[in-house]
């Protein structure tokens, strides 16, 4: 786990004020998860209109929270790699995704 308060980025971003991040975080656990459920279903789907909007959004979820390893495995998430994905591999994905995020519970 995670402990927002003690995290130099959430702390310098936020000046401090722990109401601000606890919000931030709330909000992040909140929501995250179901960009990831849409992203895994666009991976199998292998829609690249939906899995690029929904990459960017969580990309910036992820740059926000300063979740380095869950931006590096979005940005390798090319056409080419997507295309040779199996429905296992878009489930680890995600999978993966979900713990980064899991780890702010």
């Amino acid at each position: 786990m995670i402990n927002a308060f003690a995290n130099t980025h959430l702390a310098l971003m936020m000046q401090g004020n722990n109401a601000l991040i606890t919000d931030l975080v709330d909000h992040f656990v909140g929501n995250t998860p179901a960009l990831i459920h849409h992203l895994e279903k666009a991976l199998v789907a292998r829609d690249f209109q939906a899995i690029f909007g929904i990459s960017e959004r969580l990309n910036s979820s992820f740059r926000l929270m300063n979740v380095t390893e869950g931006m590096e495995l979005l940005g390798a998430l090319n056409t080419d790699a997507i295309r040779g994905m199996s429905k296992e591999d878009c489930a680890d994905v995600s999978d993966r995704l979900l713990r980064f995020v899991a780890a702010f519970e």
